[in-house]
């Protein structure tokens, strides 16, 4: 059963759906555009905030759905590796050559499915630094590292979080280089 889960979540993360929006809607590539990105900021900067906010719906949503189902079905076990395998999904998509987006709209939507309390504090920290810097990846970081202590300090499932986090920061890592110069 967890292999399945596990097989399931990732192939339902691995939908580009910043890349199926832009093509369907006449971008194009989005791959071959911008930051060459598939995710929410890529899509907005390219085709508006409304498409970019679509994306991010749609790539919450399937982290939600993921974690909703697989929480009313299945232990805390199950939960776990479908996080894993949503956000593995969403990041190193089977349909881009194992290729993807960053994964947090994705982790916002397991958050959101998991406990209304991470997700406000994950979203009113991203909000907070964005609002400072106006800089995405900045503000995931910062969200991430919000979450990974608040989840530590208050033992709120702090390996499965982190193991997550270490995925989407791995995805950042031309945004840390930028960010650091």
């Amino acid at each position: 059963m967890l292999i399945s889960i596990l097989i399931i979540t990732y192939l339902i993360g691995s939908i580009p759906f910043g890349l199926i929006l832009a093509k369907f809607f006449g971008i194009g590539d989005i791959r071959k555009k911008g930051s060459g990105n598939i995710g929410a900021t890529n899509v907005a900067r390219l085709g508006g905030l409304p498409l970019g906010a679509l994306t991010v719906l749609l790539d919450a949503g399937k982290g939600f759905l993921a974690i909703y189902l697989t929480n009313h079905l299945a232990s805390f076990e199950y939960i776990q590796v479908a996080f894993v395998g949503i956000i593995f999904g969403h990041v190193f998509s089977v349909f881009l050559k194992f290729n993807g987006g960053k994964g947090v709209a994705t982790f916002f939507g397991c958050l959101l499915a998991l406990t209304a309390q991470l997700f406000i504090i994950a979203i009113v920290s991203w909000l907070a630094m964005y609002a400072l810097k106006r800089i995405s990846a900045l503000s995931a970081l910062t969200m991430l590292l919000v979450v990974n202590c608040y989840c530590l300090v208050m033992g709120i499932m702090p390996a499965l979080i982190l193991v997550v986090s270490a995925i989407i920061v791995i995805r950042h890592e031309s945004n840390i280089k930028q960010l650091y110069k």
